[in-house]
């Protein structure tokens, strides 16, 4: 679950013959967070009103492909508007592997299904003939290759609704992988899948095995979240997307003087209670607007240029990065990137084998000291938006090999700390040693791995209380360390662990209760100390 709350932040043919099946399912159809994404306002004792949003992905539903939280890495402000799609098996890399391939398959700009139909035949062929059906009336249009030849003509029949037939000849045999053309189906309004399988095809006398390909998009909501429905098929990219827009005075002269500093090996952080916070990767990233994969003086003057609006300038563009790429070498308590070694090859996609939460980092090129926040439409800062809880991010620090808070913009605390719910019903995130203060309503006390709370710096949970519906969630645990996947645990009370993995056991002593989970069963893989004797039951937990 994360919990937010408004707030500001320092900081790629030849003769076939085809045959493919489309199912088109509209949104209404669509698996949606809805159930599992809630929005709330609230006013603190100042009177400042504040928005807050509590979304639980944690596990993905059987009919989510994949589904989270899109915002900005340092403001840490939620981002909707996110295109988010994905796409799954087919070519889309434009290797050529396949006899017959669906590549370069995207929803353009007014909502249409658009594939490029490729062949790559071993022998040369001088004819082809393809049929494509939809599961409902869907119209589509065949735009044959520029690359084809001059002497060679394609003839399509739409005129039935949901089949496209083609036919193909020419008197220059092709050879090798060869665009055939572009297809081009209207979807209609609303449509956030589409399924697409080459049932049979034959390029030239050699027949091509089935190919299945399928796309979902959806758009990230006012409190960033968004939901891809699941789709047929094995492994999957997803891709984000986000016009920059109006981003109002997030770059300026100091940006360019940052990248420059970064140029040149020095870092041009602040220093925050003394510290000065460390170079997130992030940074590099905003700062090498040319692409390269290097931080140098070109950048910091394309910056400039973009600060001051000259003729020519690059544009701001956003990219966006699974949020479990953290760029951080736990053996060597060191970031891989650097000035000199920027990735380059962020082309807002990361792989997906099965269903799984995918948060995702927004950069915005060109802002390099993370100034940006949530604009008006005439680019004035907006008083009152939503943003992530630091808590999830020390939470997120503790599953991800302790990475630093840098990464995220924000200095690493001096001591333990001390998280209290706001008076609603709350998700709060542990981190080691952190107190965590439950109030009189409904809270749910959430930990992403055992390292949230090892045994000798276990969080300490106060307040807790099973008959409000207080829950302690380790559903984000893999109870077992043996077998593959995310098992849940088996609650066995006050039993002694038996020394099997994935037991999750309490005692109390001395006014306190003190719960411990086995992961690998060699004893207590982490310890949570809750105050006050309690009675504890299964129901109490998200196992």
């Amino acid at each position: 679950m994360l919990v937010a709350e408004a707030g500001t932040s320092p900081v790629g043919a030849t003769t076939a013959e085809l045959i493919a099946t489309i199912n088109f399912i509209p949104a209404a159809g669509a698996a949606s967070l809805s159930a599992t994404a809630t929005v709330t306002d609230w006013t603190d004792a100042n009177n400042v009103e504040h928005g807050s949003f509590t979304m639980g992905p944690t596990i993905v539903p059987l009919d989510v492909l994949t589904s989270g939280i899109a915002y900005g890495w340092d403001s840490h402000a939620v981002l909707s508007g996110v295109t988010v799609s994905a796409l799954g098996s087919g070519d889309p890399a434009g290797t050529g592997q396949s006899p017959i391939d669906l590549q370069d398959v995207h929803v353009d700009a007014n909502g249409n299904l658009v594939a490029q139909v490729w062949a790559n035949a071993g022998t040369a062929a001088g004819n082809f003939d393809a049929t494509f059906t939809t599961a409902g009336n869907i119209a589509a249009n065949f735009q044959q290759a520029s690359t084809l030849p001059s002497n060679w003509s394609v003839v399509q029949n739409n005129t039935t609704g949901g089949t496209l037939t083609l036919a193909g000849a020419g008197l220059t045999n092709l050879a090798g992988e060869v665009q055939l053309g572009t297809i081009t189906w209207t979807l209609p309004a609303g449509t956030t899948q589409a399924d697409v399988s080459l049932t049979s095809g034959d390029i030239g006398g050699t027949t091509a095995s089935p190919l299945s390909l399928a796309y979902g998009v959806s758009i990230s909501a006012a409190n960033g979240s968004y939901s891809v429905t699941a789709l047929s098929g094995d492994t999957y990219d997803v891709n984000a997307s986000l016009t920059a827009g109006n981003v109002g005075n997030a770059i300026t002269s100091a940006d360019a003087l940052a990248a420059l500093k970064l140029a040149v090996g020095l870092n041009p952080n602040p220093s925050i209670n003394g510290t000065q916070l460390i170079v997130s990767p992030y940074q590099y990233i905003a700062a090498d607007v040319t692409g390269n994969g290097v931080v140098n003086s070109a950048d910091a003057l394309a910056i400039l240029k973009m600060a001051v609006g000259l003729p020519g300038a690059e544009s701001p563009t956003w990219e966006f990065v699974n949020e479990n790429e953290t760029f951080w070498n736990p053996a060597t308590d060191t970031f891989t990137v650097n000035a000199s070694d920027v990735p380059t090859n962020l082309v807002n996609t990361v792989s997906l084998s099965s269903s799984e939460t995918t948060n995702l980092v927004g950069v915005l090129t060109g802002d390099v000291n993370g100034s940006w926040v949530p604009v008006d439409s005439n680019g004035n800062p907006i008083s009152n938006y939503t943003t992530i809880t630091t808590s999830y991010f020390e939470a997120r620090s503790a599953a991800l090999s302790n990475v630093p808070l840098a990464l995220w913009g924000l200095p690493t605390p001096s001591s333990p700390m001390t998280v209290t719910a706001s008076n609603g019903n709350d998700t709060l995130y542990a981190s080691p040693g952190a107190t965590l203060i439950c109030d009189s309503n409904t809270d749910v006390i959430s930990f992403l791995a055992p390292a949230d709370s090892p045994v000798g710096n276990s969080a300490i949970i106060s307040g807790f209380n099973p008959s409000l519906g207080d829950q302690i969630d380790l559903s984000s645990i893999d109870a077992n360390d043996l077998l593959p996947g995310i098992q849940a645990f088996t609650f066995i009370g006050t039993s002694g662990f038996s020394g099997a993995p994935g037991e999750l056991r309490y005692n109390t002593s001395n006014g306190e209760t003190i719960i411990q989970g086995s992961t690998a069963g060699t004893g207590a893989s982490f310890q949570i100390d809750l105050t006050g004797s309690l009675d504890l039951q299964s129901a109490d937990f998200k196992l």
